[in-house]
């Protein structure tokens, strides 16, 4: 049985010609408990901006910077300032970027930081930023832990219709999304965050309940504990009959008869 962190990648194995019956999704998930939420305006201050990251193609920061670029230059009466933190190949280059998009004085690349410090720069942020795309090599993401714990944390996400990440944020709903290496439209995001801070509040809170519900490491976890205990009790039929009972089990139609005691 194939088991994919996302639909995406489920969609993928089913292209290249899985059975339906032999795929599913088991997302990954966090302990939202351990994470406070607190939500913060930056209505009358600076919107601060934060990536968490290693610094490699698929993570877009490239993007990022490109498009806080464009924010400068068609909103320069908005005041904000980016934090990059984590380290990785593309550091010099993106170094580099930021400095021949004028961007010096407002982004600081903080490399690798301790958990606590770390922790402690989230919750001085607004925003998470992380518009994920498809590297050269094909590299991609699953859904990204990080933005899990950031809208946890009350922070808004603004990523990228990538991979999976659309099954955690609904655009406008649960956060804000541009596709891969649009920077006019992520510009765009950006901008209407940092002018909506109260509309904010709303997607914040809705993004917390999005992980809480959905992304519960805990409910996700038992969940996969019982689809292989069936699945264990179901090892004697044969391969036809496993993946018809493995079907029913996902979809919980599986006989209460059938299921280990």
């Amino acid at each position: 049985m194939n088991l994919t962190v996302n639909d995406f990648f489920r969609g993928l194995l089913l292209e290249a010609g899985m059975s339906p019956a032999s795929t599913t999704v088991h997302h990954m998930g966090i302990d939202a408990r351990e994470i406070s939420y607190r939500w913060e305006s930056w209505e009358g201050t600076p919107l601060i901006v934060t990536t968490v990251c290693r610094l490699v193609e698929k993570k877009g920061v490239e993007f990022a910077l490109r498009a806080l670029a464009a924010l400068a230059a068609s909103h320069p009466q908005i005041d904000w300032r980016y934090d990059i933190i984590g380290d990785g190949p593309l550091r010099m280059d993106l170094e580099r970027l930021a400095a021949e998009l004028g961007l010096t004085g407002r982004v600081t690349f903080l490399g690798s930081l301790p958990h606590m410090e770390v922790k402690r720069r989230l919750r001085a942020a607004h925003l998470f930023l992380l518009p994920s795309v498809t590297a050269s090599n094909g590299d991609m993401e699953g859904i990204p832990v990080a933005l899990m714990e950031a809208m946890a944390a009350g922070l808004i996400a603004v990523s990228t219709v990538h991979s999976g990440i659309p099954e955690l944020i609904q655009d406008l709903e649960t956060g804000f999304l541009a596709p891969e290496r649009d920077v006019s439209t992520l510009a765009g995001k950006l901008a209407w965050v940092a002018e909506h801070p109260k509309e904010c509040e709303a997607v914040a809170l809705a993004a917390r309940r999005k992980v809480e519900e959905e992304f519960n490491a805990d409910e996700l976890n038992e969940r996969f504990a019982r689809i292989v205990t069936q699945l264990a009790a179901l090892g004697s039929a044969n391969e036809s009959t496993r993946q018809i009972s493995f079907a029913k089990v996902l979809t919980g139609s599986l006989p209460a008869d059938t299921a280990p005691q």
